[in-house]
């Protein structure tokens, strides 16, 4: 992630990927939303001033873009979660019907990733569960 993003632009692509259940990018790009926000917090945070008048005004924003941060970082976990328990149900299905007809693989969706999608779900796991 760039420290530039724009988080709304994310939230507003999270958003689209969300309502096309692409959970994976939505919890990606909530992930990165969450991060942006944090850094800005961050950012403010780090230019208080000892006895400077704008100091309430930018407790306030930083108080908005914590809670924000926060408020997509679980989004983000909700939509990693469904992710999960949707090829989980998958690969339950598919295991249901190579054991009623006996054809078929039983390897789970996982085991198809390219190494590529494997580290991006890596990291997204890491980032929605670890320390940051």
């Amino acid at each position: 992630m760039k420290k530039d993003d724009d988080p709304f632009a994310l939230i507003e692509k999270g958003n689209a990927l969300a309502a096309a259940t692409n959970h994976w990018g939505a919890a990606d790009m909530y992930s990165q939303a969450s991060s942006s926000l944090k850094i800005r917090a961050d950012n403010i945070s780090s230019q208080l001033l000892v006895d400077d008048v704008k100091n309430e005004e930018r407790r306030k924003i930083i108080s908005l873009y914590r809670a924000q941060s926060l408020e997509y970082l679980y989004k983000a976990r909700q939509c990693f979660i469904e992710a999960i328990t949707f090829e989980n149900d998958q690969d339950r299905n598919r295991m249901l019907e190579v054991a009623k007809c006996g054809k078929g693989t039983l390897d789970p969706l996982c085991s198809m990733l390219s190494s590529e999608e494997s580290e991006r779900r890596r990291c997204i796991f890491q980032t929605l569960f670890s320390k940051r």
